[in-house]
């Protein structure tokens, strides 16, 4: 695997890190199952308050183990701070499904070119018999990503010791680059989410604790096989751009088996904010429907510690910066 497929892997591993906390965005209505009028309330209290927060501090790891064609056993450290720009997240909060799925690209960039971050991000495991160690640091303000040394080094396969700071223009660049890929249209036949069909499950748990704050945890399971249940491979079909073979979709389906699908969120008893996130996955995948020989698997984790609710960030890039447009950078690449 080149180091460029691994630079992107690990910035999509970071940013998996960090979109649990803004995960409400769109307005979801809060999933109580079956839990008491006080359990659910504060979960209420808790999706009020993170659909409002306009900064936060983060710490969190992952893992990524994979037993396929190539087996893979990545591991991943990351910690920083963000800023969201209210007005940017009350547009998208006040899109429907229908229209942010429709405008999926356009959306990205929104949120991309409003928000503000200081990240730090570690990645290192094997893939195959490739050791890989990645350490990066990046910056983003107005829509312009800084990359570090570390990134640079990983992206351009080369030592870049003295190039000056190196920052990427996501302005009009996002949306461009996506295209029409990432758009879907809403099908008719899915109304029901997974928290609003049989599908998914929540408990309270046993109190905790986290930053020192007495914490309420909430478990929630998907069912996948259930949800499966509930649709076709038409169904899917008619929501992708991309897969518009049902048949092929339907084999798909059958061929994967997620065994565990589930999050835990913590939520402090006395401030209502996430403190802490914790999800899990695994998937046994035949190898019939992928072209792969024999089956495999794929196991996943991730826990994030959240801090510095409201908190205000203050990010300036240096005076030296190279800044390039992300759509020059793009065209470059394809020649």
């Amino acid at each position: 695997m080149s180091k460029k497929s691994l630079m992107l892997m690990a910035l999509l591993a970071m940013s998996m890190l960090l979109l649990p906390a803004r995960a409400d965005v769109g307005g979801a209505p809060v999933y109580c199952g079956d839990l008491s009028a006080a359990d659910c309330q504060l979960l209420q209290d808790n999706a009020e308050l993170m659909d409002a927060l306009s900064a936060l501090s983060f710490a969190g790891s992952m893992s990524l183990n994979a037993k396929l064609e190539e087996p893979m056993a990545l591991a991943g450290q990351g910690s920083g701070q963000i800023a969201f720009d209210a007005d940017a997240v009350e547009t998208l909060a006040g899109m429907s499904a229908e229209s942010l799925a429709a405008n999926s690209s356009a959306a990205l960039e929104l949120l991309l070119t409003s928000i503000k971050a200081d990240v730090a991000f570690k990645l290192s495991g094997n893939i195959g018999e490739e050791a890989i160690e990645l350490e990066m640091s990046l910056l983003l303000k107005d829509g312009v990503l800084l990359l570090g040394v570390g990134a640079m080094e990983a992206l351009m396969g080369e030592s870049m010791t003295g190039m000056p700071a190196f920052g990427i223009d996501l302005n009009d660049g996002v949306a461009e680059l996506l295209g029409g890929s990432a758009e879907m249209s809403m099908p008719e036949h899915s109304e029901k989410s997974p928290m609003e069909s049989s599908a998914a499950t929540i408990a309270r748990l046993a109190d905790s604790a986290v930053n020192g704050k007495t914490v309420a945890v909430y478990e929630t399971n998907i069912d996948v096989e259930a949800l499966f249940a509930q649709l076709s491979g038409e169904d899917i079909a008619a929501a992708s751009s991309e897969l518009d073979d049902a048949q092929a979709v339907e084999a798909m389906m059958e061929a994967v088996t997620v065994s565990v699908l589930s999050m835990r969120q913590y939520i402090g008893i006395d401030e209502a904010y996430t403190q802490r996130l914790e999800l899990a996955m695994h998937v046994d995948i035949g190898g019939d429907a992928f072209a792969m020989e024999g089956s495999g698997s794929l196991a996943m984790t991730m826990d994030v510690i959240l801090s510095g609710f409201n908190q205000p960030l203050d990010i300036e890039l240096p005076d030296e910066t190279m800044v390039f447009p992300l759509a020059m950078l793009t065209q470059m690449a394809e020649q």
